[in-house]
């Protein structure tokens, strides 16, 4: 599980990496990219005969053993990860050093019906906005 944890996180960086160039340029602010629900980059870096040469550019570990389950959004060069328990963890894209990170206070005994994952994060007017398990949340 942590392996495939670590492996979407590092393949969201590799892709990201090709597109530093433009990165001033590019957002995926939220699921599916775009009103459109397109779920495809409409970037053209990357190509069969270029892939094999994607390198890492960084790596990040969120210290949180659980199921991940959601898109990560990018906004303005800030990467904003959804974590399991409902916290958030906002990434240079370009770097990924982390800026900050949320931790949502939940009560212990609180019984989740389905586990520890969350959907996701949603970006707007500067702030960060998480679901969590009885309401919404702003992170920002």
């Amino acid at each position: 599980m942590e392996r495939k944890i670590i492996y979407s996180l590092l393949i969201g960086t590799i892709v990201f990496t090709s597109i530093q160039s433009q990165a001033k340029d590019v957002d995926w602010p939220m699921y599916g990219l775009d009103y459109n629900h397109q779920r495809h980059s409409p970037l053209t870096q990357i190509k069969t005969n270029n892939v094999a040469n994607l390198q890492s550019a960084w790596r990040v570990h969120t210290g949180v053993k659980a199921s991940f389950q959601a898109t990560p959004l990018v906004v303005d060069r800030v990467m904003y990860v959804s974590l399991p328990f409902n916290h958030v963890l906002a990434l240079d894209a370009v770097t990924g050093k982390e800026i900050w990170r949320y931790q949502h206070q939940r009560k212990k005994d609180y019984r989740l019906c389905c586990g520890p994952a969350n959907r996701g994060v949603a970006v707007s007017d500067g702030k960060v906005f998480v679901g969590t398990y009885r309401d919404w949340e702003t992170c920002t």
